[in-house]
């Protein structure tokens, strides 16, 4: 379940391989989709955390299974799925790995900064935290509207 990437990596690159996912962005969206490993037990422990009385007086009103997911499990635990996501985001916006693994001809902006800051020419600080600032931006614009309570 949380296996490491170490672990993982060559058959993920086999795969996409086979499947003809390799070197494209939407292949790597596709093979980094899923929210598996850790994830899948937050989203365990909060579904298990709602008070059944919710969703028995749903199913007394004749409300289907759909309906109670949507209309009162949903709601409920929206902050935590803005979290989540969130999370995610940052994850995947700030892997420079996958890149280097899944798509060797396509570089993304996390790759541009691991080459900047290993290069030999950028010896100052001031310019290595310039370049994680710019990586950032994406997120700071982001987190304000996760941070809302009242989005769902």
């Amino acid at each position: 379940m949380i296996m490491p990437i170490v672990g993982s990596l060559p058959s993920e690159i086999q795969v996409a391989k086979n499947l003809g996912l390799y070197d494209n962005m939407i292949g790597m969206w596709v093979m980094k989709m899923g929210f598996v490993r850790l994830y899948y037990l937050i989203f365990y422990e909060v579904f298990k955390r709602v008070p059944r009385d919710f969703y028995e007086a749903a199913y007394v009103d004749g409300a289907s299974n759909l309906m109670v997911l949507v209309k009162i499990m949903l709601p409920l635990v929206s902050a935590t799925f803005g979290t989540v996501m969130l999370i995610r985001f940052m994850d995947l916006w700030n892997d420079y790995t996958i890149t280097m693994s899944l798509m060797p001809n396509i570089k993304t902006l996390a790759f541009g900064l691991f080459e900047f800051s290993t290069s030999a020419q950028v010896s100052s600080m001031p310019e290595r935290l310039a370049g994680c600032f710019v990586l950032m931006l994406p997120v700071l614009t982001i987190f304000p509207y996760i941070q809302r309570k009242d989005y769902g």
